[in-house]
């Protein structure tokens, strides 16, 4: 005990704490750090076993595009078969073919769809996955076979079904513009700077795999393929309008604009303008061939196209649609990427666990001390 000469207060010294009661709490926090470390490695290497093009192809689900039909009473015998002509037609489409009999009562958010229309009954509406009421359609016309099957199916889009369930990496859709210096100009860009990725680009897939992992067959090489639709290609109108208009905005970007197609027919954003550019290519192409991190946390907008992906793909083709009145659905997440969130909570816990402990054990020496 000593006493300060300036405040005359005494003050009780303090023995040194030994050092292996300093040194204690160190060998716990590295065998948490560690811990923590190993943890999260091994739960990050779940979703990184196949790049995102692939891991697209075999286990994202295709979300199905909307056919309202709007009608007044029962449909006529005619009417009748137009439309079932189009549920068969449609089989192997990602398409829902949905009547509303507009003489009853309908949702608001659906009255809403055929009033912006401005038609007659019977209508046909088509309607871009998860969008609001007031988001702009994909198609709108008569309730005719003949006038929506172009809108369904187009020679383009089977090609680009057929390039993705043989393997192919990415398909870049080149939408031209009808201006022959523009359109050569674009096409170029592309082709050179996808000929240099297909070499630089490192491609990990896994070496050996469970059944339901790796389709079987595929090809496990790199590749790209380019694909070009005309601005005159009656053909490829329908299919066009949708691959310009497929922005969250609804805003179509000036032709030339390329639209990258992966897994089960998915679009990744448009490139126009001077988004269209070596940069631009290159960060789609990375982000595709890249290990997945994301699980189920789908990325893109996926098109309409007639495909059966299912005969040698493992997971079903299962969506459930938003209903019209409803906010475009959310992302869904699988099972790892949740864990990996609890893991991560997990070690907080802990870490905020063990730093409390450490400061009420100091409190105590310090009492008692």
């Amino acid at each position: 005990m000593t006493v300060s000469p300036a405040s005359g207060y005494t003050v009780k010294a303090l023995s040194p704490v030994p050092d292996a009661a300093m040194h204690r709490p160190v060998h716990l926090r590295r065998l948490i750090l560690a811990f923590a470390y190993a943890t999260l490695w091994s739960f990050a290497a779940i979703a990184c076993d196949l790049p995102v093009f692939r891991y697209a192809l075999e286990r994202w689900p295709v979300t199905p595009y909307r056919l309202l039909i709007f009608h007044r009473g029962p449909l006529t015998s005619d009417q009748q078969a137009q439309f079932d002509a189009i549920k068969s037609a449609a089989a192997d489409a990602n398409l829902l073919l949905e009547p509303f009999d507009l003489s009853t009562e309908i949702d608001v958010g659906l009255r809403a769809i055929f009033k912006a229309h401005q038609g007659d009954a019977p209508l046909a509406v088509l309607r871009f996955p998860g969008t609001a009421p007031q988001a702009p359609s994909a198609w709108s016309g008569p309730l005719s076979q003949d006038a929506f099957l172009p809108v369904m199916d187009s020679p383009v889009r089977r090609r680009i079904a057929s390039l993705l369930l043989a393997g192919e990496s990415i398909v870049w859709v080149l939408l031209e513009s009808g201006e022959p210096a523009r359109d050569r100009a674009a096409a170029g860009l592309l082709q050179q700077t996808l000929g240099r990725l297909e070499l630089s680009l490192n491609l990990r897939m896994p070496t050996s795999a469970p059944a339901d992992v790796t389709g079987a067959g595929l090809s496990q090489k790199l590749h790209f393929s380019v694909l070009r639709i005309a601005s005159d290609d009656q053909r490829e109108a329908a299919f066009r309008s949708m691959l310009l208009h497929i922005q969250p905005d609804g805003q179509a970007p000036d032709p030339p604009a390329v639209v990258p197609v992966f897994g089960r027919g998915r679009a990744l954003g448009t490139l126009a303008g001077k988004d269209l550019n070596d940069q631009g290519i290159a960060s789609i192409a990375e982000f595709l061939c890249g290990n997945c991190t994301c699980g189920e946390l789908t990325v893109g907008q996926d098109l309409l196209i007639c495909a059966n992906w299912g005969p040698f793909l493992n997971y079903a083709q299962t969506e459930t649609p938003a209903t019209p009145e409803a906010d475009p659905p959310q992302r869904r997440w699988s099972t790892a990427p949740w864990v990996f969130l609890a893991a991560i909570a997990a070690v907080v816990a802990i870490v905020i666990i063990f730093r409390t402990v450490v400061a009420w054990s100091g409190r105590r020496q310090s009492e008692r001390l």
